[in-house]
């Protein structure tokens, strides 16, 4: 009885987990240049298993969580234009467990637009899909929303 009642409680949390809207988000926005207007920057929220150590060659902030080093940029503005992002990776798919580091990503954002991004892996190749959209209520992106499919530069 004990075991399903902790299983229940994990599968709570992991559900209530995953909903994460861009009202929670708000007050986590990190602006990387606070020169550059909103208008002018593109806001990107990466997901659960994207953590972000350097952003154009710039180390980012981490703190330490249960052990694990995770990445403070989860929500952040950045200037418009071509950005190189070094990321580790820890992605569960079915049986499945893909984690690697310092993998390269490079991508033109557009100003004043909001992104989402998460880990995928298509035709035996891993990086990661771009989507046009403010964070979603529950779950993943609209895939309707997809922009593109990014390959990690070094993997």
């Amino acid at each position: 009885m004990k075991k399903l009642i902790g299983f229940s409680l994990i599968c709570v949390m992991f559900i209530f987990g995953s909903c994460v809207t861009t009202e929670m988000l708000q007050g986590m926005l990190i602006v990387f240049d606070e020169s550059v207007p909103l208008e002018r920057s593109a806001t990107i929220a990466f997901y659960s298993g994207v953590e972000v150590t350097e952003y154009n060659g710039i180390p980012v902030p981490h703190k330490k969580s249960f052990g694990n080093t995770k990445s403070e940029w989860k929500y952040v503005a950045i200037p418009a234009g071509v950005a190189n992002f070094t990321v580790d990776v820890l992605h569960a798919s079915g049986n499945t467990i893909w984690k690697g580091s310092n993998f390269i990503f490079r991508y033109n954002f557009r100003p004043g637009l909001e992104y989402v991004i998460l880990v995928a892996y298509k035709e035996r190749e891993w990086g990661v899909d771009i989507y046009q959209q403010s964070v979603p209520s529950f779950g993943t992106p609209d895939r309707e929303n997809l922009l593109d499919f990014v390959l990690f530069i070094n993997q």
